[in-house]
């Protein structure tokens, strides 16, 4: 996948210096997940695929040594339980599910910092934020890149945050390709049925990208 990315705050330390260069590695070399979507008007249309997305960066990054699912402490527990990946004091979270997520992940990752927290035994020292592109189809109140944008510049601009964050958005190249083509039990099931490699064709139009079969 390509990716593009902004930071918030001042990004430096040893801390970024390692878990970014494997992050934009594994991402690099994450193929295109789609599946048909369900929904009313779309049906069978070609999506983007969160579900198979994380999937693969869920084990690519375990076998970096990245650890995932890492309990938070009780000093943030009424904004949840758990981040998804940490290493070395940095938190990954990957928001590819509704938007309304993305402002939780970020102002606790914001109190840890402040309080100087920890996660996994190593103070906070960033936050980094992966989030699909708006010209990747995908189903309705999706978090995208460019939504995050806005809504972590205004955080920032207000004083509200001040974590170093590095927003990272992903996306593919118009043209040809192979895909991984999802399956799975029903509309709203996470259980794989079945995975495949389709040729694909990812067109500009007017508001986006389109994925067809080739």
């Amino acid at each position: 996948m390509l990716c593009e990315y902004r930071d918030f705050n001042e990004i430096a330390g040893a801390p970024f210096g390692v878990a970014w260069p494997q992050l934009a590695h594994l991402i690099a070399a994450t193929p295109l997940f789609v599946k048909a979507s369900q929904q009313a008007g779309q049906q069978g249309r070609l999506r983007f695929d969160p579900v198979a997305t994380n999937r693969h960066l869920v084990a690519g990054l375990s076998g970096l040594g990245w650890q995932d699912r890492v309990q938070l402490p009780a000093l943030v527990g009424p904004f949840g339980t758990a981040v998804d990946f940490a290493l070395g004091g940095i938190v990954l979270e990957v928001q590819f599910s509704n938007y309304p997520f993305f402002a939780n992940n970020v102002i606790r990752a914001a109190a840890l910092w402040r309080a100087r927290g920890t996660v996994a035994d190593h103070p906070v020292a960033g936050l980094l934020v992966l989030a699909a592109r708006g010209d990747l189809p995908s189903a309705n109140s999706s978090l995208y890149y460019e939504q995050a944008n806005r809504q972590l510049a205004l955080l920032v601009d207000q004083g509200i945050v001040t974590v170093p964050v590095r927003l990272v958005g992903l996306g593919w190249a118009v043209g040809e390709t192979t895909a991984i083509l999802s399956t799975y039990a029903d509309a709203r099931s996470r259980t794989l049925h079945r995975s495949e490699q389709v040729r694909c064709r990812v067109t500009a139009v007017q508001r986006g990208f389109r994925i067809d079969r080739a």
